[in-house]
């Protein structure tokens, strides 16, 4: 009963001339066949420190997607995006984007706090934290396009500082810190 609802009202609202925008879980687009157009519906997490890349998240998983078409989009923003599945560098995204719509601005998903034997592909592309991090490197200057090592809990995970951010040129904490990112 309840898909027959929902059809009814989609119906509806295209017969009355309302743009309909749908799009597929995350986690299901995560499934499909690499090469096969997706279109996945999600919450903007990053803006233009990560350049034309932007990351989207829903609440069944995140994935990346990439064109260069994409820099109007904003943290926050709620988006429907059309374009291949790809995989580059073992890490999923829909590349390149051949068509988006910005919904407007959305409240970001809540992060994940998980260790570092958490860190895999079921939270590839989504944001999480760290807690109690210390930098190997701390009281130096950060660089962009490099890897930093950072210690929680005992075990020893790499953060990548890209050229686009805002931390390039900022001292690397000394003191114990906690760490939110995709």
């Amino acid at each position: 009963m309840e898909k027959k609802l929902v059809l009814a009202a989609i119906l509806c609202a295209q017969l009355l001339g309302m743009q309909v925008i749908m799009g597929q879980s995350i986690a299901t687009v995560r499934t499909a066949s690499l090469g096969s157009t997706v279109t996945v519906r999600g919450i903007v997490t990053n803006g233009s420190e990560l350049g034309s890349i932007r990351y989207v998240q829903d609440g069944t998983a995140g994935i990346a997607i990439y064109g260069s078409n994409l820099s109007s989009l904003q943290r926050g923003d709620s988006v429907v995006a059309t374009g291949p599945l790809t995989s580059y560098n073992n890490l999923l995204e829909v590349t390149p984007v051949n068509s988006f719509t910005d919904l407007g601005p959305q409240t970001l998903p809540a992060f994940q706090t998980i260790t570092v034997p958490q860190m895999n592909e079921t939270t590839e592309g989504e944001l999480v934290r760290f807690d109690n991090c210390t930098f190997a490197l701390g009281g130096g200057t950060f660089a962009g396009n490099t890897n930093y090592n950072v210690t929680s809990g005992g075990q020893t995970l790499q953060v990548r500082i890209a050229n686009t951010s805002p931390l390039v040129g900022t001292v690397i904490p000394a003191a114990a810190v906690h760490l939110t990112g995709i």
